[in-house]
Parts: C-alpha cells; sequence; structure tokens
C-alpha cells in the first residue's frame, strides 16, 4: 500500500486519480475514466463537507486498485498483488 498527499489545489478526485496512476504506472490517458468507478463530483461534495469531521475516509475500487481516501492523504493497494 502507497500513500500520496493530496496537493491543496486538488479535488480529492483529481488527488485519488494521480495517486492510481503514480502507483500503476499508467498515463493519464492509460486510466479509465475515475467516473467510472465512483461519482466523483459526490465525493468531492462529502469530502468538502467533511472537513468539520474529526476522522473520514471513503474507500472504492478503481483501475485494479483499492482507494481510500482521508483527509489529506490517498493510500492505493494494487488488487494484483504488484508494489
Amino acid at each position: 500500500m502507497r500513500g500520496y498527499q493530496r496537493r491543496s489545489a486538488e479535488t480529492p478526485a483529481e488527488a485519488a486519480y494521480n495517486a492510481v496512476s503514480e502507483v500503476t504506472g499508467c498515463g493519464p490517458l492509460e486510466l479509465p475514466p475515475i467516473a467510472n468507478a465512483i461519482n466523483s463530483e459526490a465525493m468531492d461534495a462529502f469530502v468538502d463537507e467533511s472537513r468539520t469531521l474529526r476522522e473520514y475516509s471513503i474507500t472504492f475500487e478503481y483501475a485494479g486498485c483499492d482507494v481510500t481516501l482521508s483527509d489529506d492523504e490517498v493510500l492505493v493497494e494494487r488488487l494484483d498483488g504488484a508494489n
């Protein structure tokens, strides 16, 4: 499992997309749209509204990876066991 620090200018969906891209080594055009895995607008809205909570996380499967998004970090674990 690898961690990715979310940049302040990134939306949660962009951070998840960039983290999976980094972990898998896939370029932007090689990954499927993140909207195929999760409603990215709803995820972004949930995260924005949840900033006042002490802890939250969203986990979903995307491009052969388990992706867990929390306050300022994205954890990515490849489902095929590769690093």
